[in-house]
């Protein structure tokens, strides 16, 4: 089937590759044991049916062509989309070391703020014993 499907996609459609049908699946409305037509009706229909024949194959041609630049299209959108999700990983990436940086300054202020306190506290008293001391 699968062959056939193949041969009937690129040439005129016909139910075994092996035999060369003249009419393919429609052997048994337009053969030559047909009793219903003449052969001249017969060559008309053979006509008709290879020019629609011919006009499929182009149609199909050209699908073909539209699909392999719609493939092309979708392998560089999705090359594209790798690449930017990899910066925005990236950037991530530095966000998260951004943060935790802040995190840590955060950390540094806050132990400062604790050592600070009492050595202010300490000038403050030292301050206030000179002070006291001039005023003497």
């Amino acid at each position: 089937i699968y062959w056939t499907q193949l041969d009937n996609f690129v040439d005129v459609p016909v139910d075994c590759p092996q035999r060369d049908e003249r009419f393919g699946w429609a052997e048994d409305l337009f053969g030559e044991d047909s009793s219903s037509s003449n052969s001249s009706s017969k060559r008309g229909i053979a006509t008709a049916s290879q020019e629609s024949v011919d006009e499929n194959n182009g149609r199909l041609m050209s699908i073909q062509l539209s699909m392999g630049e719609i493939k092309e299209q979708m392998i560089y959108t999705v090359t594209y989309l790798a690449s930017m999700s990899s910066g925005v990983a990236a950037g991530n990436n530095i966000l998260s070391d951004i943060r935790e940086q802040a995190v840590r300054t955060n950390g540094h202020l806050e132990d400062i703020v604790k050592y600070t306190k009492p050595l202010n506290d300490k000038i403050s008293e030292v301050v206030s014993a000179v002070n006291k001391i001039n005023s003497k």
